[in-house]
Parts: structure tokens; sequence; C-alpha cells
């Protein structure tokens, strides 16, 4: 996670800060400060360690050491910048004149006048469980159009069946809607890549993978290249299961983990003892989950690219370029 902080924003923070009441957006921030792991901080100013004298960077530096940065003026560093890490979060104390630039780039904003509700409201809203044994709550796919609420920079979707187009074609009436409702009112057109296993199905024994997930490339390239920037086909769920066991099927987002258990080829819509989930990074449980998995799956998308997996036939179409949402 790659936080820019203001000092003020800091400073009013830790003076605010009260543990015997505190909102959901102060708990969250505290614990990112304070207990996560893996995370570079960016200030607007020089010094500011030895400034503040905060306890809040002092537990950071202990979690987090030799990730402090200063950077100087916020305006203009992001009036020069074209890019963005992935997972960036922008603290400012007012609201940043630049705001629309990092969403667009990818970086969710934060003033320390909405942080708390919009923090609030992302977990209100995209922290969820479906039941899809439950007559009375049906799941749909329009359950993600809240992502609206972030950023979407770039996507994977883990699971071994999600290219499978039998039975009236699934990628219609699964996959598309999915990420159509997904994408809904974003402002960034992210890259797409897919980890699948099950490319064929028995209506197309005689030709090969590659023939295969290239029809199943260009329905996808035709269906959503307005709102998708680039889509990439991994075939990696089986091999290499000491670097990483790929067994539940899950979607991940630079801030959202989504799991489900049977994978996301829902529709047609049975019951099932399985269920729809997803969080988002400020819960610290499955910001490590998040981290982790994309730590493997780099690995194994590194292994497909430079060509180390001999076991298929099909490594990365159309091209090997570099895993998108590694989370740096």
């Amino acid at each position: 996670m790659h936080l820019f902080i203001q000092e003020s924003f800091l400073t009013k923070f830790e003076n605010d800060y009260n543990n015997e009441n505190t909102s959901i957006g102060q708990k969250c921030l505290y614990k990112i400060f304070t207990e996560y792991t893996r995370v570079r901080i960016n200030f607007d100013a020089l010094n500011v360690f030895q400034k503040l004298d905060s306890k809040y960077l002092r537990l950071y530096l202990g979690n987090n050491p030799t990730s402090l940065n200063e950077i100087g003026d916020f305006d203009s560093y992001f009036n020069n910048i074209e890019n963005l890490p992935n997972q960036t979060i922008v603290l400012t104390t007012e609201a940043s004149k630049n705001k629309d630039k990092i969403q667009n780039l990818g970086g969710l904003c934060l003033d320390y006048l909405n942080y708390e509700s919009l923090i609030k409201t992302i977990i209100d809203k995209l922290h969820f469980k479906y039941s899809l044994s439950d007559n009375a709550i049906k799941f749909t796919w329009a359950c993600f159009s809240h992502l609206n609420l972030i950023p979407i920079k770039t996507i994977v979707i883990d699971d071994p069946y999600i290219l499978n187009n039998s039975q009236g074609g699934l990628m219609v009436d699964n996959l598309i809607p999915l990420l159509k409702n997904l994408l809904k009112d974003q402002k960034v057109k992210p890259s797409l890549t897919i980890f699948s296993d099950k490319i064929h199905n028995n209506s197309e024994k005689g030709r090969s993978e590659t023939e295969i997930v290239k029809a199943r490339y260009t329905l996808l390239e035709s269906e959503l290249k307005s709102i998708i920037s680039s889509v990439c086909i991994a075939k990696s769920k089986k091999y290499d299961q000491e670097i990483l066991e790929q067994h539940d099927r899950f979607l991940y987002t630079p801030f959202t983990i989504a799991w489900i258990g049977k994978g996301f080829n829902i529709f047609p819509y049975k019951n099932s003892t399985s269920k729809v989930e997803q969080s988002t990074i400020f819960d610290k449980f499955y910001y490590n989950e998040l981290k982790n998995h994309c730590d493997g799956l780099k690995k194994k998308y590194d292994k497909l690219a430079k060509k180390e997996i001999y076991h298929t036939e099909l490594k990365i179409y159309p091209n090997s370029d570099n895993l998108k949402l590694f989370i740096d």
C-alpha cells in the first residue's frame, strides 16, 4: 500500500483520536498507521519524523522499516505524475486540487472532512455476504455496482471455469454482466487479467487451447472494449502448487477481494451451500489475504511469462506484459 499523507492531516488525526470514542474511519486509519505491514508513507514535508515526534510513526516504522519517503508539496508532485502505484491512498487536510486526476490514475482520495464518512460508506456498501442457499434474498450481479465508490485500476479473476462458454453462453450470463456491473460509472478503464484452467467445453473438442482462448478473448474485447483497457488470459491453475495452491475462486481489485467457493458461473441460478463474499483493504485480515494472494499469483504469472511452465500449450494470451495487480 502507498499512502500519501499531508503532515497536517496526521497531526490533526493524532490530536483528535480518542480510544474511547472512535469512528469506523478513525479505527481503520489507526490500524493502517500502526499495524499494517508493507505500507509506504509519502509525506508532503521534510524532516517529518523529527518534527512530529509521532507515536503512530514510531509504530509504523517498527512494522515498515525504511518505508518513509518525503516528497515535498503534493500539488506540484501530482501535477507532474502520469502514473500511480497500485493501492494508492491520498490523505489531505482539505480536498485536493488534483482529486480528479488522482482518482483517474487509480488512487483513492480522502480529506479530513470526508474520510470518516467515506470509509464508513465503503465498508457499508462493499463488505457483503450473500448465501446462495437463501431463497428470500436472491443474489444478482448488481450487488457489485457499488464498486464505483472506489477507483478500479486493474482486475484479476482467478477461476478455472470462468471462460467456459457452454450451455448457451456462461460468459454471457456471468463474466460479462459481472464486469459491467462492477465497472458501472467508473472513470478509470482498468486492465483485466484472468487465470483460467478449463478452456475447452464438450462442443469444442478437436480445437486447440490457443484457438479456443482466442475466441474467448475476442468475445470479451468486443463486449467490454468501452470499459476495459486490456484483457489478458493466463493458463495457470493446477501447475506449480508449491507456489500457491489456487483452490477457491477470487476476484481482486487493488482495494477489494471477492470470493465464491463454487465459482463465478452462478447463472443459471441454483441453490447452493456456497456464498458470495466481498471485503476491502480496510479490514486487516482481507488486506493481508489480498497481498499474499497477489504475491503468489505474480510468481506464477512470471513463470508463465518466462515460459518456465511446460505442461500447457497455452501460457499467456495475447502477450506477457507484467501482471497489473501486483501490490507493489
